[in-house]
C-alpha cells in the first residue's frame, strides 16, 4: 500500500513538473510566433513579461536602414538596437507587412538573415525575424544589436509597415525583471517618376 501511494505521489509530481519545465524552456531561443504587436497581435509584454509597462522609461529600441521611400526589389540592411541598463540577455521579433491597399496585413517583401544572431519563422504566410540563442547572448554594455536584410516588394501593393518588439531581460530564467519595447516604421514605394 505504501509503495502504491509513493508511486502515485511521484507520478503526480512529474505531471506538474514536466509541463512547467517544458513551458519555461519552450521559448529559450525564440519568442512565440506572431508577437510583434502589429495587426492585433500581442507582444511578449501582453502575454508573459508583464511586470513592467510596455516601453518603460530608461530603455530605447531603434530600427535603422528602412528608407522613407523604397525602390521595388531593392535590398536594405535593417539594424535593430535595444539598450537598457541591466540588460544581460535580449530578444526580438519583427515583421514587414502591407499597411494599406488590397494586400493589407499580408507579407511585404522578403526578410533574410545575414548572421547567426537571427532566424526567420513563418506563421500564416508571414515572415517573422527573431533572435537565436547566439543573438540573445550577444549583449555588450547593456546593448543588444541585430541585423537583417529586407528585400522590398517587386510589385508594391501599398504602404509597408515594420512592427518590432524586443525584450531587455535580466537573465533570471523567469518572466520577471524583463522590459518589453516596441517600435514601428512605415515606408512607401517610390513613384515611377522618381525611379532613376
Amino acid at each position: 500500500m505504501a509503495q502504491k501511494l509513493l508511486t502515485f505521489l511521484i507520478a503526480g509530481m512529474m505531471i506538474m513538473i514536466i509541463p512547467a519545465f517544458l513551458t519555461g524552456s519552450l521559448y529559450l531561443d525564440r519568442p512565440p510566433p506572431a508577437h510583434t504587436g502589429g495587426f492585433g497581435e500581442p507582444t511578449c509584454q501582453t502575454v508573459c513579461h508583464s511586470e513592467f509597462p510596455l516601453n518603460t522609461d530608461g530603455g530605447t529600441l531603434t530600427m535603422d536602414g528602412i528608407p522613407d521611400s523604397y525602390k521595388p526589389g531593392e535590398k536594405y540592411i535593417v539594424r535593430i538596437m535595444l539598450t537598457r541598463p541591466g540588460t544581460e540577455r535580449a530578444g526580438f521579433q519583427m515583421s514587414a507587412r502591407y499597411q494599406s491597399g488590397e494586400s493589407i496585413g499580408k507579407q511585404a517583401g522578403r526578410l533574410k538573415t545575414i548572421d547567426k544572431n537571427a532566424a526567420i519563422d513563418v506563421e500564416n504566410d508571414i515572415l517573422y525575424a527573431r533572435h537565436t540563442i547566439a543573438g540573445a547572448e550577444n549583449v555588450k554594455s547593456d546593448t543588444a544589436r541585430w541585423s537583417l536584410e529586407w528585400t522590398s516588394p517587386m510589385s508594391p501593393q501599398g504602404l509597408v509597415v515594420f512592427h518590432l518588439t524586443a525584450n531587455a531581460a535580466d537573465w533570471n530564467d523567469s518572466e520577471t525583471g524583463d522590459y518589453i519595447y516596441t517600435q514601428k516604421k512605415q515606408t512607401k514605394a517610390l513613384q515611377k517618376r522618381d525611379l532613376k
